[in-house]
């Protein structure tokens, strides 16, 4: 049945024309004083989200979509980048916090196997 992976996401375009597209509930980086993530149902335009670069971005539209499928991929640094812009690996799902604590033997095991976190910023 493919309507059980059909999933609710929200796309976005910021002020450099730079459009991507994620789950309600994946956690995206923002440059405000007082939230470095936001969960991507609560981005509005206005909002300012980091690039690849660790450059602010100005938000000008976000709009609802669906796609069919889901990915949530997992990195040792807690961070992935989707359509040139830093996400967090975590969802609503779980906090994050609690979510980086369970998949702490994941990361180790990548350590030891030669995995290292990238330059973006972590937890």
């Amino acid at each position: 049945d493919k309507s059980a992976f059909d999933t609710q996401y929200i796309s976005a375009i910021t002020a450099s024309g730079q459009y991507f597209t994620a789950s309600r509930g994946h956690y995206i980086s923002v440059a405000s004083s007082d939230a470095k993530m936001i969960a991507m149902h609560k981005l509005s335009p206005g909002d300012f989200i980091l690039n690849t670069l660790g450059l602010k971005e100005e938000v000008t539209s976000v709009q609802p979509a669906r796609s069919t499928g889901a990915l949530n991929p997992q990195t040792s640094s807690g961070y992935i980048v989707v359509d040139g812009v830093q996400f967090s690996c975590y969802t609503e799902a779980v906090h994050p916090v609690l979510a980086h604590a369970l998949l702490a033997p994941v990361r180790l095991m990548a350590l030891l196997a030669g995995d290292a976190p990238g330059p973006l910023r972590g937890f």
